[in-house]
């Protein structure tokens, strides 16, 4: 019979073909047949490789060995670790601390002393460097880790493609790799820039320009390459969210989803979505009759998804208020016609960030902190009307500076469709979450503390 048909049986003791044994012979345990036609098998603390038939390859025995990459197998001998030929003779003769398996001529390998490198079939360094990590390589590349944690790409001949350094890395899939900054997770292209803004809880690899990633809420949802939402899988889970229950909670959330707004327009006039209608009514029916109260800013977009969630919500009489506030300008902008020439000149990105990162206003523009501060009084005087849940429905433009300048972090915290940030009081102060962060917010307002920076 062929070992390419075959598989390991369902008591790991031999392999089969179609339900029909290979061979005779058990084994404590078998790994599957890899070319050249040999397995893997171990019994009374000894291992070695077997035949199709289940005869050994070789006299030699080891403690452990795995499936042959490239005509080269790992071996765990009572020297150490090493690799081997089919033959059971040794591949080179020096003994590791582990051994990967060989992909594309090079095989990661830990030395006595606890680093990673990677060699070729003679047993040479590939390079010179050493690392506190290192995988297999993929296309060219393989993920490394510094002895500070970092990690970052490198080639073949150990040299570094784009520099860039994260909290955690992976190898590249179809041009792109998934990173993990001090945000969050992201995917970024060849060059170790990130693909897009956005940061989530997790990511998974792209499969055919599409990746499913979640946030900090628990939300799932598809993005593309651009970070831009596709579908949604599951909405957030508010039993992720910290939601007191002995006292009143603000939630500031971005309005539903909406089409890609005009180009080089505002789109005061665009709707929401279907889509957007049915999650935003989700919304209203999970936190359900605690909601005392909705405000909203009157821009078009902000006004549906707040009449939406009060559908959900389902309680008589719960009319959204109006505030400009949180929209048509927004706390962050003083004259909307000299602002909107910042976004013309800069974009949003970059205007957002500006806002974040500096105290210095736009043109147009209100003084970032203390526009922050604006929008926190609002919330506050909510949070003095008893319990209840009060809801206040805006845009990414004035929730994303105020959730990062609140949670002081220098970049950007870009919000999806019905992201929502949580506020409550307690003896701290004002404690603010968003995305899975939480912490006592970093601008002065009430009992909140005052630090220099924002």
């Amino acid at each position: 019979m062929s070992w390419q048909r075959s598989t390991v049986a369902p008591d790991g003791s031999h392999h089969i073909v179609d339900g029909a044994s290979l061979y005779d012979l058990r084994f404590d345990g078998v790994l599957p047949f890899r070319d050249p036609g040999l397995a893997p098998v171990h019994r009374d603390d000894l291992a070695w490789h077997v035949r199709v038939d289940g005869s050994p390859a070789y006299t030699r025995r080891f403690i452990r060995t795995f499936g042959f990459y490239e005509g080269h197998a790992a071996a765990q001998s009572v020297e150490g670790w090493h690799h081997i030929r089919p033959d059971g003779t040794d591949l080179y003769a020096e003994r590791y601390a582990w051994c990967g398996n060989f992909q594309g001529g090079l095989c990661a390998v830990r030395e006595r002393g606890g680093h990673y490198l990677h060699v070729q079939a003679d047993g040479s360094p590939a390079y010179s460097s050493r690392w506190r990590y290192a995988g297999d390589f993929r296309d060219g590349h393989v993920v490394v880790q510094a002895d500070d944690g970092r990690s970052t790409h490198i080639d073949r001949d150990g040299t570094l493609p784009h520099g860039r350094w994260f909290l955690d890395l992976d190898v590249f899939h179809k041009g792109f790799a998934r990173a993990r900054d001090a945000i969050g997770w992201m995917h970024v292209d060849k060059s170790g820039a990130p693909a897009y803004a956005r940061r989530f809880s997790q990511v998974e690899p792209f499969y055919n320009g599409q990746a499913r990633v979640e946030q900090g809420d628990g939300r799932r949802i598809v993005i593309d390459e651009r970070g831009e939402t596709v579908v949604e899988l599951r909405p957030a889970l508010f039993d992720l969210v910290p939601l007191p229950t002995d006292r009143p909670v603000a939630i500031l959330v971005r309005h539903a989803e909406r089409p890609p707004l005009p180009r080089d327009l505002s789109g005061h006039d665009v709707s929401i979505t279907d889509e957007g209608q049915r999650a935003a009514r989700r919304f209203g029916d999970v936190l359900g009759a605690r909601v005392a109260s909705i405000t909203t800013s009157p821009v078009r977009r902000c006004r549906e998804t707040a009449i939406a969630i009060a559908a959900g919500v389902a309680v008589n009489n719960l009319e959204p208020r109006l505030d400009r506030l949180l929209g048509d300008p927004g706390a962050f902008v003083v004259d909307g016609e000299r602002a909107w020439e910042n976004w013309l000149r800069l974009g949003n990105a970059a205007v957002i960030e500006h806002v974040v990162t500096s105290d210095e206003p736009l043109p147009g523009m209100a003084a970032p902190r203390e526009a922050a501060r604006r929008l926190l009084r609002l919330l506050h005087e909510r949070l003095g009307e008893g319990t209840g849940i009060h809801i206040f429905v805006t845009h990414d433009t004035v929730l994303a500076p105020f959730v990062s300048r609140a949670l002081a972090i220098s970049h950007v915290l870009w919000p999806d469709f019905l992201a929502a940030a949580v506020l409550w009081r307690d003896d701290t102060g004002t404690r603010l979450w968003f995305d899975g962060r939480e912490r006592t917010v970093a601008f002065g307002v009430g009992s909140a503390p005052q630090p220099d920076q924002g």
